[in-house]
């Protein structure tokens, strides 16, 4: 003998155990809409070589972040000192080899 049909699905009145379309359409709009929102936020941001950004080199950017007050101004400083020594270490070599 067949049962009777529950009077309401497994997950209680009203819900079935499979979503409708409706709710399926809903949750995938759910996912795709920020999920493109952080895809075109991402993307739209411009580059360092873009027009219209400060005309100052990125020696000169560190040079006045390692002179201002700010957290970590002495490990910039530090950074600079060492990037000037292993290029003054570097032209000594080349001029000792004969390389210009």
């Amino acid at each position: 003998m067949k049962r009777p049909p529950p009077p309401f699905g497994p997950r209680g009145p009203g819900r079935t155990a499979r979503p409708t379309r409706r709710r399926a359409r809903l949750f995938r709009m759910m996912v795709a809409v920020p999920g493109l929102a952080v895809g075109a936020a991402c993307a739209g941001g411009a580059g360092e070589d873009s027009a219209g950004q400060d005309t100052l080199t990125r020696r000169e950017r560190d040079s006045l972040t390692g002179q201002s007050g700010l957290p970590g101004a002495q490990g910039v400083r530090g950074a600079m000192r060492a990037a000037d020594s292993a290029a003054a270490r570097s032209a000594r070599a080349d001029s000792i080899s004969g390389n210009p």
